[in-house]
């Protein structure tokens, strides 16, 4: 029989909360603690009598251990045999019969995941509000780049030489401490230049929504909107609140679903706002 020390803990601790008078409740005590299975009553009789026999009246033990029955085993329950009989004669095939038979599973897209396979132009009034709020959801990750500027840190790849003398400076002259630095990290912008003539309506309102959702989200953003002119958004994505954007938009932007001057457009942004660190670089 196998008890380990956590049946042998608690037989001490139901010992100290009730202590035995007789060597009966001895008995029962041990064994209710320390019996891991009832096919294990005659090692734990024979261990009980060997480690309590040594202690007092070997002989009242073996009698008391004698009086105790263990309870019959059952034998092992036999389940009634199932007959099965053959199904009968058919003239259709095999596999026809076992599908009519299967249970019909339907397995049905979500009201978001269908709206990855619809064109933006077919879509109603519900399904373009879906669409809005799966855009509010998106969070955008910025990226960083290294900039000329440095700055002091504990693993820097640079040695300070006037980091390192200033501390010296503030320990009578000694260098207890050497100093370094590296490059600062730097969030590189964001620019949108956004197509909301005529031949892109359906997409305009779900592209301002992201560049909107973007500005909010991260600074360093920018938005240009172009039809027949180029028009900054910048501004407007700074103030305007969701439920006034598409208004605060046509109020804005003049030429809102007219016609298309690309190349137009293009030149102005370059010419006006493709300096280093908005559109060039970052």
């Amino acid at each position: 029989m196998s008890a380990g020390t956590r049946r042998a803990q608690t037989f001490a601790d139901v010992l100290r909360a009730l202590p035995p008078a007789s060597a009966e409740e001895t008995y029962w005590r041990a064994r209710a603690a320390m019996l891991p299975s009832i096919d294990d009553v005659d090692g734990f009789n024979a261990a009980f009598l060997e480690f309590f026999g040594a202690l007092g009246d070997a002989d009242a033990l073996r009698r008391l251990v004698r009086s105790v029955e263990a309870p019959p085993r059952r034998p092992p329950r036999e389940l009634p045999k199932r007959e099965t009989l053959p199904p009968p004669p058919s003239d259709e095939p095999a596999n026809e019969r076992l599908a009519e038979r299967a249970p019909t599973q339907w397995v049905v897209a979500s009201n978001e995941h269908r709206l990855t396979d619809k064109a933006f132009e077919e879509f109603d009034e519900a399904e373009r509000a879906a669409m809005l709020r799966l855009i509010a959801r998106v969070r955008v990750a910025g990226e960083l780049r290294r900039s000329r500027r440095r700055r002091a840190h504990a693993h820097g790849d640079r040695f300070d030489f006037r980091g390192t003398l200033r501390g010296a400076a503030r320990t009578a002259g000694e260098l207890v401490r050497r100093r370094a630095t590296r490059r600062r990290e730097k969030l590189r912008p964001v620019v949108f230049l956004l197509d909301v003539s005529g031949s892109m309506g359906p997409f305009a309102r779900a592209l301002v929504q992201y560049a909107w959702v973007t500005a909010v989200a991260r600074p360093r953003v920018r938005a240009f909107a172009f039809a027949t002119q180029l028009t900054d958004l910048t501004p407007l994505l700074k103030r305007a609140s969701d439920e006034r954007l598409m208004s605060a938009l046509a109020e804005s932007v003049r030429d809102y679903g007219g016609g298309t001057r690309i190349g137009a457009a293009l030149r102005a942004f370059n010419d006006r706002f493709g300096q280093r660190g908005a559109a060039r670089g970052g």
